[in-house]
Order: C-alpha cells, then structure tokens, then sequence
C-alpha cells in the first residue's frame, strides 16, 4: 500500500513538472506561507516573552533590562527565522514547479530572487512586528505595567544597527532556503514527495540558522549590558 502511495506521489510530481503554476497552487502556497509566518511569530514572541521574564521582574530597573533581553532575541531570532517558512511556500515550491524541466533562463532566476527579496522583507517586517507584540504583551501581564510604560522602555533600547542585522540575516536565511531546495531536489528527487522535500529542507535549515541567531542575539545582549555597566 505504501509503494502504491509512493508511485503515485512520484507521478504527481512528474505531471506538475514543467506546467503553468494554477491560481489556486499559487494562493495555496500563499496561504500557507502566511500561516506559516503567523504560527511562528506568535508562538516565539511569547516564548521570548516567558523566558525574558522568568524572574518575574518587580522593580521598573529590571523591566528595562527584560524588556531589551526580550526585543533583542525577537529581533535577532523569531522575526528572521519566521521567514523561512514562508519564502520557502511563497516562492520556492512554485518556483520549483514552474521551472523543474526547463531551461534555467536568466531572467525566470532574475525574476525568482527580486520575489524572493520582496517577500523575504515584507514577511520579515510582518514576523517581526507580530513577534514582538506577541513578547511584550507577556512582559505586560508578567509585570503588571502599562502598555505605556513597555513602550517607552522598548525606545530607549531601539538600535537601528540590531534592525538591519534583523533584516539582513532574513535576506540570508531566505537565499539559502532558495539555494538549498533545487539541490535537494536534484539530490532526492523520487524518494518523496515534493512537499515533503520543501518542509525537510527549510525545517533543516531553520534548526542550523536558529542555532547561529540565538548565538548571535545572546552575545549582542551580553555585549550591550557590559557597555551599560562599565
């Protein structure tokens, strides 16, 4: 049963090699980057909200001190790794659909990698965004303050530098998703399907880029509490 199944996925994806991508694959691919983008933003923005506030912060000195451990890991982790998901469905997959047995034209990978920029900016303006409200609501309810209150503190530690080391490594997590799918693809084409190849790839790459953004948002943390101390 299992081999009908896989023959059967094989063929799927030899029909769909090749063929204008339909409306509704493309606003299937949409809707499923877009949940994707979602899904992870909320849920590691209120991870990054309970761990920022483990200890409960009382005092308003702390909750300076929360409030930019947990914008600084939303900045450097959750909003770039949220856009993996989403170039990788928005773009990939039907990149991958239109262009899997054809020539490989300049200007199709052209027009690819500008999508790409786009989607990889605008989504990561959308994580990021979502993200951190969804961190500083918990900081909120954790501390007991006003909205008012979190707001002005998240000011005072708003680095334009950390903003574009943000975009900057979603626009490299997006590049190597769009790098890494066609190799995969060549690589185990007939072993699954083509869904299952996309999901593997960008799940694989998000654990190793998550890797590298937490290393990088704890020492940027470390780095900017030794300045104020010192």
């Amino acid at each position: 049963m299992r081999d009908s199944v896989h023959e059967f996925d094989q063929v799927r994806d030899a029909e769909l090699d090749g063929r204008p991508v339909r409306v509704g694959d493309i606003v299937r691919s949409i809707a499923a980057g877009i949940a994707a983008l979602i899904v992870i933003a909320l849920i590691g923005g209120c991870l990054v909200g309970l761990i920022a506030t483990q200890f409960f912060p009382e005092l308003r000195g702390v909750l300076v001190v929360v409030i930019f451990r947990a914008s600084t890991f939303v900045l450097l982790l959750v909003g770039p790794l949220s856009v993996g998901p989403a170039v990788a469905l928005v773009i990939g997959l039907p990149a991958m659909t239109m262009l899997a047995g054809r020539k490989r034209r300049p200007i199709l990978l052209g027009v690819v990698g500008v999508a790409a920029l786009v989607v990889a900016t605008v989504f990561w303006w959308i994580g990021t965004q979502l993200a951190l409200l969804a961190s500083l609501r918990v900081v909120q309810w954790s501390s007991g303050e006003r909205p008012k209150v979190i707001d002005h503190y998240l000011a005072l530690f708003w680095n334009g530098d950390t903003v574009v080391w943000s975009h900057l490594q979603a626009i490299i997590l997006a590049v190597t998703v769009l790098v890494a799918l066609p190799l995969v693809e060549r690589r185990f084409r007939g072993r699954w399907t083509r869904i299952r190849r996309v999901a593997a790839t960008t799940g694989a790459l998000m654990a190793l880029s998550g890797i590298v953004f937490a290393v990088h948002a704890t020492l940027e943390y470390q780095s900017v509490l030794e300045r104020l101390h010192g």
